[in-house]
């Protein structure tokens, strides 16, 4: 049988996990290496990993409701969004707060919403966020 880390993993955190139903992605230095390109008119341009998109949609198919935010305005996230099927939001000032919205649409989608508890922040500096 091939070694699976997850079977390592305390049964809290299993617990803890399988109740997710949002997961709110920051976009530079996430899902991109952090460099931003630009162009001789002043484009942006900036690098996915294709395999993160899979793990997006592969979170979709698992009940999970993945939302891209970024504080830029950023059309590239925006169509990388939009290429995905995946909620995007650009120009927000904070990002903690923004998943708000997120998590309360989401509630009526979803019966088993029970609360914060099953959102889950995930951008570079989560160690420094408020988020605890």
């Amino acid at each position: 049988m091939p070694y699976s880390p997850l079977e390592h993993f305390p049964s809290a955190l299993h617990v803890t996990a399988s109740a997710i139903r949002l997961a709110c992605f920051d976009v530079d230095g996430t899902l991109t290496d952090g460099r931003l390109f630009y162009d001789h008119a002043g484009n942006e341009s900036k690098a996915y990993y294709v395999q993160d998109g899979l793990g997006l949609k592969l979170l979709q198919q698992h009940g999970i409701h993945p939302v891209l935010i970024t504080a830029r305005n950023s059309l590239s996230a925006q169509k990388r969004g939009a290429d995905l099927g995946i909620d995007t939001q650009i120009a927000v000032g904070d990002k903690l707060a923004s998943c708000a919205p997120c998590a309360n649409s989401t509630a009526s989608a979803w019966s088993r919403w029970p609360s914060w508890a099953t959102t889950c922040p995930i951008w570079r500096h989560c160690a420094r966020s408020a988020w605890r």
